[in-house]
Parts: structure tokens; C-alpha cells; sequence
């Protein structure tokens, strides 16, 4: 928007009642923004909170390349190339927004960085400096 707020859309799978260590089981939203460890839940189940960094590094991703990260002809095939391929960073994404994108679309969620780690970016920097 005008005021640098991203605004965000399709929240049909949010939940907002999930407690920091709770684990889910179920895997339901768009494909090519599910994150690898929903794709094939085990019985321990999933930690949200990173997948939802991951969506948004799907979303960031995209929103500069025009084009998903991991992309398939059908559901299984994005699933497959979602836990499997590597991350093809575009050569136009500059050094830091390469670095935040790698950070937030890690395939293992323990590394994957925090929101508040996020914003602390240094990509971030010039919008942060600029709201304060």
C-alpha cells in the first residue's frame, strides 16, 4: 500500500489460537506455498510457526520473481520438487534479499529464522528506518 503495509490474502488454513509448541497434523492450504514438512506430516507432527515463514518467503519470492520457487505440473509434483530441489535463487535478487530468501525458505524449519529475526534483516533495514 501507499504506507509500506504488505497486506496479505487467502488466510482459509490460518489459526491464530495455536500456542508456540503446539504441533499440527493436518496439511491444508495452496501447494506451492506449503512448506516441505507439511507435505509429508509424521506422527510427531509440525511446528507452525515456521511454516508460516516459509509461506512468506514463498510469497516474498515470488512477489520479485513473478514466478514460484518450487513449481510442478500437479500437486505431488510441486510437493516432490518442494522437499527435494534445490532453491534457484534469480541472479536480479540482490545479495541481501538472496540471503533472507535462502534463510526463510531453508528446508529444515529449526533454521529458519524467527518473524521478529526477519524483520531484523538487514534487507529490511531501509523500510524499518523509514516507519521510525
Amino acid at each position: 500500500s501507499e504506507e509500506c503495509e504488505v497486506k496479505l490474502s487467502d488466510f482459509t488454513v490460518s489459526r491464530g489460537d495455536v500456542k508456540d509448541e503446539t504441533r499440527l497434523f493436518d496439511c491444508e492450504g495452496t501447494p506451492c506455498f506449503t512448506a516441505p514438512e507439511c507435505t509429508i506430516v509424521e506422527k510427531e507432527g509440525y511446528l507452525p510457526k515456521p511454516t508460516d515463514i516459509w509461506s512468506f518467503g514463498v510469497c516474498l519470492y515470488t512477489y520479485v520473481a513473478g514466478i514460484v520457487p518450487f513449481y510442478g505440473d500437479c500437486e505431488l509434483q510441486i510437493q516432490i520438487n518442494t522437499r527435494q530441489k534445490d532453491l534457484e535463487i534469480p541472479k536480479n535478487f540482490s545479495p541481501l534479499l538472496a540471503d533472507l530468501i535462502s534463510r526463510l525458505l531453508n528446508k529444515d524449519p529449526v533454521k529458519r529464522p524467527s518473524a521478529m529475526q526477519v524483520l531484523e534483516h538487514p534487507w529490511f533495514n531501509p523500510i524499518v528506518e523509514a516507519s521510525a
